[in-house]
């Protein structure tokens, strides 16, 4: 994903989140670069959709200032979601600003705890003759 635009509306690049059932998200990862030296501010948002349709919720929406300096950084945004992948789909989008932009969003992650598979524990009488 990069953004080298001059325009006079907001671009979005929207990423599909593939979940484990019963997993957390915990946090959001930005790694970007500055081309220039520029102003303006991103947005991370976190999203979910019914999967029958009809309902979206916009879960967390993060809003982070691009350096004046050029350079690469990254940015931890810290969440607590729990997932519930039965019922619903989940997204990342990230919003860029208006006007020239001369920063290139990198990479994006998304860091979440998947559940421990279940443990079984098979209890058999001990019959003793």
């Amino acid at each position: 994903m990069a953004s080298y635009y001059d325009g006079n509306m907001y671009k979005s690049f929207v990423a599909p989140l593939t979940l484990p059932k019963g997993s957390k998200i915990t946090g959001i990862v930005i790694d970007y670069k500055n081309e220039a030296e520029s102003t303006g501010d991103y947005w991370i948002e976190l999203w979910r959709s019914y999967i029958s349709g009809g309902q979206t919720q916009l879960i967390a929406r993060e809003q982070f200032r691009r350096k004046s300096s050029p350079g690469y950084t990254y940015i931890i945004f810290d969440l607590d979601h729990d997932t519930d992948t039965s019922y619903w789909n989940y997204w990342v989008e990230v919003v860029l600003p208006k006007g020239p932009a001369k920063t290139a969003i990198c990479n994006v992650k998304v860091i979440s705890q998947i559940p421990a598979p279940p443990v079984y524990i098979l209890l058999v009488p001990l019959v003793v003759k």
